[in-house]
């Protein structure tokens, strides 16, 4: 297959996974990747049209799946932009790629460099889950060695003196401690405590209790659990990534419903469509959180 047909191939049916296409993308990434570059562009220029409903491919979320397989330093900005879109977009285009999938393409295309990173984890305009993801993408430079923990550490701290909250910073303010407890929280716990207090967290996504643990279990023990879920995510491979999607497979998936046809279990929409309820509740609980903020 030339890089064309492979194009052609990954843009076909969006229940069909194309492996023999994929395979090709791995085997000739020097003729495959400028494509897949190209179409990422078109997505981020013209957003609306890969996230309206009558959308039927799943070429823009190949794209990320391969272009972060080849480590491609070129798609970093590119992920950056295109989870930067406003509101709900990121999640009409990639579903729950969003989370599942885009941390490690974060790191895997930064080469080092988590600037733009950091600019997406502060942009109060981005979807709360896209910063997420990017807290996470931190988590992967420690485990890898390619961050130092004490410089992710007290970045993560910091996020707790953001000066203009927003509505999404609830979110990233549970992750940031998420991320402190992977890293051990040791030297976090006065700056967890007080965000505990003053409710900027939410307890029943890391509490007291899960924290406790986190110290007793210990520095090296945390970091080395981290490291094998790391190594784990970063070398699974296009296919292991894609094809037990749920639109892929539907008979392994019947009845679950909304889970059919988003990327992350199987296809287009699947966060967007099952989880749509849970995240309005925990933006309008992150929503409330932020008018009780303490000013430091």
């Amino acid at each position: 297959m030339n890089a064309r047909e492979i194009l052609e191939a990954l843009n076909g049916p969006a229940d069909v996974y194309q492996r023999e296409a994929v395979q090709a993308a791995m085997d000739h990434p020097d003729e495959v990747v400028p494509f897949l570059l190209e179409h990422l562009e078109e997505v981020a220029r013209e957003p609306d049209r890969f996230a309206a409903e009558d959308y039927d491919s799943q070429l823009p979320a190949y794209a990320v799946v391969l272009l972060s397989h080849h480590k491609v330093r070129e798609a970093h900005r590119l992920f950056v932009d295109l989870l930067s879109l406003p509101d709900e977009t990121p999640f009409d285009i990639f579903g729950d790629l969003v989370h599942e999938h885009f941390p490690a393409a974060l790191w895997k295309t930064c080469d080092g460099n988590v600037t733009e990173i950091k600019k997406l984890i502060e942009n109060a305009e981005a979807n709360g889950f896209c910063r997420t993801s990017a807290i996470r993408a931190l988590t992967f430079g420690v485990a890898t060695g390619g961050l130092v923990r004490e410089e992710v550490v007290e970045y993560l701290k910091g996020l707790f003196r953001l000066e203009e909250p927003s509505w999404s910073d609830g979110m990233v303010w549970n992750a940031a401690a998420s991320a402190l407890s992977r890293l051990w929280p040791g030297e976090s716990m006065e700056v967890i405590r007080q965000a505990l207090d003053e409710e900027l967290i939410d307890p029943g996504y890391i509490g007291p209790a899960s924290l406790k643990r986190a110290l007793e279990e210990g520095k090296e023990a945390r970091l080395d659990a981290l490291r094998q879920r790391s190594q784990k995510e970063l070398a699974e491979d296009p296919h292991q990534a894609m094809e037990w999607w749920a639109c892929f497979n539907p008979e392994r998936f019947d009845g679950m419903g909304g889970l059919l046809g988003a990327p992350g279990h199987g296809g287009r929409r699947t966060g967007l469509q099952k989880n749509a309820a849970k995240r309005k509740r925990q933006q309008a609980r992150a929503a409330r959180k932020k008018g009780r903020r303490k000013s430091r």
